[in-house]
């Protein structure tokens, strides 16, 4: 008897050792992931825009440079374009308008009849993403105010937040 008691005990001992759980550890791990502000742009390092006559006193000239501003930006709100043109100090006096156009919108004059202006708006709200955008720039100017020779401005293209 005490034989089969032993055997039975043995038995359910085995039992319990093979049925039970394995032990598992578990713990909770939070995962922060911070964003940064990321807000790109490039633009054809320079361009060049060839008046010719066109007609009376009138001259002009239009560069297209398709897809070649680049964008990329993940700001909460739009971005706000901006340009602004700097003359070189060699310019003679001249009555040259220069104008640029991106994409489909109205065209944005930063040099007006030889006047470089500041702070002059491009599209209203750029939205949050990416793209890539054609420029046009034009420029137009007259026989008796602008003599031959090569004028150059600096344009300064900002994107600052809404």
């Amino acid at each position: 008897m005490l034989r089969l008691a032993c055997l039975a005990l043995c038995s359910l001992t085995f039992m319990a050792i093979c049925d039970a759980p394995a032990f598992a550890d578990e713990g909770d791990n939070s995962v922060s992931v911070g964003v940064l502000g990321v807000s790109l742009m490039t633009l054809p390092p320079a361009t060049a825009v060839t008046l010719d006559a066109t007609s009376g006193d009138g001259l002009a000239g239009c560069v297209n440079q398709p897809e070649t501003l680049v964008y990329a930006h993940n700001g909460a709100e739009g971005l706000r374009i901006t340009m602004t043109a700097l003359p070189d100090l060699l310019n003679s006096p001249n009555d040259i308008s220069l104008a640029l156009t991106l994409d489909d919108l109205a065209p944005q004059t930063c040099v007006a009849r030889g006047t470089p202006l500041a702070d002059v708006a491009l599209p209203d709200s750029v939205p949050p993403g990416a793209g890539i955008g054609d420029l046009v720039w034009s420029a137009h100017a007259t026989t008796d105010a602008t003599p031959s020779g090569n004028y150059q401005w600096t344009i300064t293209i900002t994107s600052t937040d809404m």
